[in-house]
């Protein structure tokens, strides 16, 4: 597979615009639908903690509720996510490395894909 000037270029920027716009969404979720809600809810209970193990104990639900609604309990799901944020990495490295290339050589010039994707 060859890369020429602009040739490949708007499929790889489609692909990128997607795994970007998954990593985003996945982040939002986690951030504002999970932690900040689960962070209200454990700093009101709080208020009413009369020991350290209540409190040791709310922060373990904190924490159990936080990683369930992640989706990080269950292992088939976490190896998904997983391997989709490797392919997201994979990928950008790619991308780089097509990027320095065209900058290195400007004009008629061939790039393998395989070279890109092990860096």
């Amino acid at each position: 597979m060859e890369y020429k000037r602009g040739v490949l270029r708007l499929p790889f920027h489609a692909l990128r615009h997607r795994m970007l716009h998954f990593v985003q969404n996945l982040q939002y979720y986690m951030m504002l639908e999970v932690i900040e809600p689960s962070w209200q809810e454990l700093s009101s209970k709080m208020q009413q903690v009369t020991n350290v193990d209540d409190v040791l104990k709310l922060h373990n639900e904190f924490l159990s509720s936080c990683l369930k609604d992640c989706m990080l309990t269950d292992p088939e799901l976490l190896d998904v996510g997983h391997k989709m944020l490797v392919q997201c990495v994979r990928f950008s490295n790619f991308l780089q490395v097509i990027s320095s290339a065209c900058v290195m050589f400007r004009g008629g010039y061939r790039i393998s894909v395989r070279e890109g994707c092990n860096k």
